[in-house]
C-alpha cells in the first residue's frame, strides 16, 4: 500500500480542567485543514479513558502535509493561538506523527 495517502495523527494530551474546551477547539480546527490544498479527511477522537485527544488528517502527499504546517493562517487564528499558548503554558502537549497505511480492511453497513 506504498501509493497511498499519506496519514497524520496527533496526540493532544491535557488535563481534565481545560480538556473540554482542547477538545472542542480541535474539532473546530478541522474547518482550517478543510481549506489547505491536498487535505482529504479528518477525524478528532476523545479518550474515554484518559485526557487525550486524537486527531487524525488524511492528505494526498506529504508535501501538502508540510505546508500546511507553514501557513500563516495558522498565526492568525484565535484557536491556534489559544493551542500555542496551552503549550507554552505546559497545559497541553501535542505529539503529531505521520503514518504509512501497511494494511486495511473495509466492511460497509458497520
Amino acid at each position: 500500500m506504498s501509493d497511498s495517502y499519506v496519514q497524520v495523527f496527533v496526540r493532544c494530551e491535557t488535563n481534565a480542567s481545560i480538556y473540554e474546551e482542547v477538545s472542542n477547539i480541535a474539532s473546530l480546527q478541522l474547518e482550517l485543514f478543510q481549506k489547505q490544498p491536498g487535505y482529504i479527511n479528518g477525524t478528532v477522537f476523545k479518550s474515554k479513558e484518559s485526557q487525550t485527544i486524537l486527531t487524525h488528517l488524511q492528505w494526498k502527499t506529504l508535501a501538502d502535509h508540510e505546508a500546511c504546517l507553514k501557513n500563516p493562517d495558522w498565526h492568525n487564528n484565535e484557536n491556534s493561538q489559544k493551542f500555542l499558548q496551552w503549550i507554552q503554558e505546559s497545559k497541553i502537549k501535542i505529539k503529531p506523527e505521520v503514518y504509512e497505511i501497511i494494511a486495511a480492511t473495509n466492511q460497509e453497513n458497520c
